[in-house]
């Protein structure tokens, strides 16, 4: 058990939350579902002053219904993850870039995707965007 899953657990315990495990997340993430708008309140204001956490509050907004989940994930492991698909998205942009200015020449682009990851000192994502063994 990390440091992440005692505190989460720390605080679903003293507050008597309903928290699981959210599955498909690239982090580990914990989900609590709140009744109404009122304990949504609630629980996001407690979680807000634990800086070490990252809270994202999901709502469906119908005429119909309300329901909310509050995700809560492991802020420097949330920064990481950003930092991450920040320099994917700038290779991938520097290949589409190339790919249309250069007259649609694959090599070209890959190229310059290439050298993009090198100034960016992220050849490794590289690899794994475009299957490439290291």
């Amino acid at each position: 058990m990390t440091a992440f899953d005692k505190k989460v657990n720390g605080l679903a315990a003293r507050h008597r939350w309903n928290i699981s495990p959210a599955a498909d997340w690239h982090i580990p993430a914990y989900s609590i579902v709140p009744m109404d708008r009122k304990e949504r309140d609630r629980i996001t204001a407690i979680l807000s002053r634990c800086k070490s956490l990252h809270v994202d509050v999901m709502q469906v907004f119908s005429p119909y219904a309300w329901t909310c989940t509050i995700l809560i994930r492991d802020q420097a492991e949330w920064e990481e993850l950003q930092k991450h698909q920040r320099t994917v998205e700038a290779i991938r942009n520097a290949f589409i870039e190339a790919y249309h200015f250069n007259g649609h020449d694959d090599r070209g682009a890959v190229d310059a995707a290439r050298q993009k990851a090198a100034d960016l000192d992220a050849l490794d994502i590289f690899s794994e965007l475009y299957s490439i063994p290291a």
